[in-house]
């Protein structure tokens, strides 16, 4: 998947032997001063610490596409869009309300560039290394979408009723009782000779005394037996099973004095409770004189998937609302439910004058 066709249109296009930059029409001093660092082959995290050095505040929208053997790695931001088509189907990398949204892949067969403002029906032409005007950019050929299966034939198959046979339900034979037999008549027992019972001696002619008492147990037979030894100490055994530390990626530092690290679920509230998918989450409560902090108000975990490395925020239905400030970024009011990636140095505003400025670990 080397060669590259665009349809023209009025964006920029900076395109090197591994390393492709897509920028607004605006931009055309950046993509000028791009084209000598991605000639020289640079990869994709030199071509993004270039366009990071007058600050993520001064970057606009992007894509950043890098072709190397048989993988492929996107990142994009603001409106602009990548489809990677495999023969099972597609993957749509966006950016969304992120900073930015990146992806790799190995294996596909075509990878398309969609721009906003394409102009409908313009013209095609093989894209070489340059700088050039683009609307809209691919890699390889899209596979045409695959026939709805074919409809089975439906066969009517008439029924075979099988006739019903009754049960052959063999004779009761009564069981055969064999005749009682007559009981012998009783015999007479002979009777048993008494003897006197002063006749008896009461001590066995083999015994000399009585003894009255047991003799002494020496120390060693109660050893034996397990008397009087001490028992043996068991070894001792850990209380508890102890689990892995997970790392944080994150500290939270709150106004009113704590610090928490974010190594797994952080709940934060005027009286938070553990959720159903959080069992074992943190719960950190703040002060609200004027109760506008919700009992529930926020959650911060640890980033999955794209996000991984860093703590994102979800607002959970607070009734006052949850405001985020980046650095370098406007003031962000978050949707309930939707996580946003945080950076360090990034204040979270819970109202009532509770802050948490999210630090690195």
């Amino acid at each position: 998947m080397t060669e590259c066709t665009a349809q023209a249109g009025s964006w920029f296009g900076v395109v090197g032997a591994s390393v492709t930059v897509v920028l607004p029409p605006a931009d055309r001093a950046r993509a000028a001063a791009l084209w000598p660092l991605v000639d020289d082959g640079a990869d994709l995290v030199a071509v993004l610490d270039a366009l990071l050095a007058d600050g993520i505040s001064a970057l606009g929208d992007l894509a950043l596409v890098e072709t190397r053997d048989d993988r492929v790695r996107v990142l994009v931001r603001g409106e602009v869009e990548v489809v990677a088509h495999t023969h099972d189907g597609h993957v749509r990398v966006r950016a969304g309300d992120r900073v930015w949204s990146e992806d790799s892949f190995s294996g596909i067969v075509a990878l398309v560039v969609e721009l906003p403002g394409r102009p409908e029906g313009s013209a095609e032409f093989t894209l070489r290394p340059g700088l050039t005007r683009v609307g809209a950019l691919m890699w390889g050929e899209v596979p045409a979408p695959a026939d709805p299966p074919a409809r089975p034939e439906v066969r009517v198959v008439e029924p075979v009723i099988t006739p019903i046979v009754p049960p052959i339900v063999p004779p009761i034979v009564p069981p055969i009782v064999p005749p009682a037999q007559a009981s012998p008549p009783p015999t007479e027992e002979e009777p048993l000779e008494t003897v006197p019972l002063s006749s008896v001696p009461l001590t066995p002619a083999w015994q000399e005394e009585v003894t009255s008492h047991l003799p002494p147990v020496e120390e060693g037979g109660l050893s034996v037996l397990g008397f009087g030894v001490p028992a043996e100490e068991s070894p001792d055994l850990p209380d508890a099973v102890t689990t892995p530390q997970r790392q944080a990626v994150a500290l939270l530092v709150f106004n009113h004095g704590a610090t928490v690290p974010v190594d797994g679920p952080v709940l934060v509230g005027r009286g938070p409770t553990a959720r159903p998918g959080s069992p074992d989450a943190r719960l950190v409560t703040v002060p609200s004189p004027h109760q506008e902090v919700s009992g529930t108000h926020v959650e911060i975990r640890p980033g999955e998937g794209l996000d991984l490395g860093t703590a994102v925020v979800t607002d959970l239905g607070s009734t006052n609302g949850t405001v985020v400030a980046q650095p370098g970024l406007s003031q962000e009011e978050l949707r309930p439910g939707s996580p946003v990636s945080l950076l360090p140095g990034a204040v979270i505003d819970l109202g009532d004058g509770v802050t948490i400025e999210v630090r690195r670990p």
